[in-house]
């Protein structure tokens, strides 16, 4: 997308650095935190965690820590340029930011509703919550 429409030739650093953001860093994060998410569904779904498990788990983890520090660099970056985006975007950024690193840091609760699709009928998925 950014090719077709020729978004990562744009040469302002106004827009560049949204840019950026929004169709690079953003993406990213997100992908990294849906595959940290599976990953965990997946180990309470199948019982025990192998040593292997665990360390994929961290690695993914990991991952998803360096996705969101480029990603909040960039969009900092942005806000520092257009003061505008900030006062418009910033407490929305700000909470996603926030609900990134919660999920980064073990805030994952399991949902363990009554579900039919499910074996023995719980619902092993995750979700942030307190």
């Amino acid at each position: 997308m950014l090719d077709f429409y020729q978004l990562s030739l744009d040469a302002d650093l106004n827009t560049y650095q949204l840019i950026v953001s929004i169709f690079g860093r953003l993406p990213l994060l997100t992908e990294t935190l849906g595959q940290i998410r599976a990953t965990g569904t997946s180990l309470i779904a199948g019982g025990n965690a192998s040593d292997a498990d665990r360390s994929r788990m961290a690695f993914q983890i990991d991952n998803g820590r360096t996705a969101l520090a480029q990603f909040s660099s960039n969009i900092d970056k942005v806000f520092l340029i257009e003061p505008d985006l900030k006062t418009t975007f910033g407490s929305l950024a700000q909470d996603a930011t926030q609900q990134a690193l919660d999920a980064l840091t073990g805030r994952w609760r399991i949902c363990q509703r009554p579900c039919h699709y499910y074996p023995g009928g719980i619902c092993p998925r995750l979700y942030l919550g307190d």
